[in-house]
């Protein structure tokens, strides 16, 4: 399989500027959907731009802005790749409230030509449907406003966790027989010039440990 061509950023200031590029492309985005008139209303008008839209994972922009909060040795790279997470995860949410973008939808899925399409595409229809009305759309103005809240709060203690986990420096020490069950390959990566096998709490380390436990 080929690989999206990624470009990893190198610094602060280019990942802020690919986090402004995918914000900008996602507004535009959710805009057009809004704009196309009630007669033009169309699985291709409608519905296909937001299957993938420039904020989701499958934009390789989204990828390279936020990766680096995981693996760069510079602090302020990290920081910056986190915020783009951060700011990326914000875009999803925001998106899912807009009501014009919903009313498009809404009348596509009410539709002769949606109940006309095929399995696969209503699949799609169904799930940006129910993406929006998870997010409050139907509800009250108060509750709506309360749901909104309730996002915030979660996608900051969601970030935080991310940030701290990326900077946790936790290490633990094994023997290797205390591993029994993992890869001897991925244990001798591990193992020390004392024969100690150095586990910390981050995804390479932990996945392999907990799927023997």
């Amino acid at each position: 399989m080929e690989l999206p061509p990624f470009k990893w950023p190198r610094s602060a200031s280019e990942i802020e500027a690919q986090a402004k590029q995918v914000e900008e492309a996602t507004a535009l985005a959710l805009d057009a959907v809004a704009a196309v008139p009630d007669d033009a209303i169309s699985f291709d008008t409608v519905i296909a731009p937001l299957m993938a839209p420039p904020h989701f994972k499958t934009n390789p922009l989204v990828c390279q802005a936020k990766f680096m909060q995981h693996c760069s040795t510079d602090a302020a790279v990290r920081d910056a790749a986190d915020a783009a997470g951060t700011k990326f995860a914000a875009l999803k949410a925001s998106g899912r409230t807009r009501a014009d973008v919903y009313a498009k939808v809404k009348k596509f899925s009410d539709s002769a030509a949606c109940q006309a399409l095929s399995e696969f595409n209503a699949h799609f229809v169904k799930a940006i449907v129910g993406s929006f009305e998870r997010s409050g759309l139907g509800l009250s103005a108060a509750q709506q406003a309360e749901l909104k809240d309730l996002r915030a709060k979660d996608a900051a203690c969601c970030a935080s966790f991310k940030k701290n986990l990326g900077e946790d420096a936790t290490a633990l020490k094994f023997q290797p027989a205390e591993l029994g069950g993992c890869d001897a390959a991925w244990i001798a990566e591990r193992t020390d010039a004392a024969g100690e096998v150095t586990i910390t709490l981050k995804y390479p380390d932990l996945i392999p440990v907990l799927s023997e436990l």
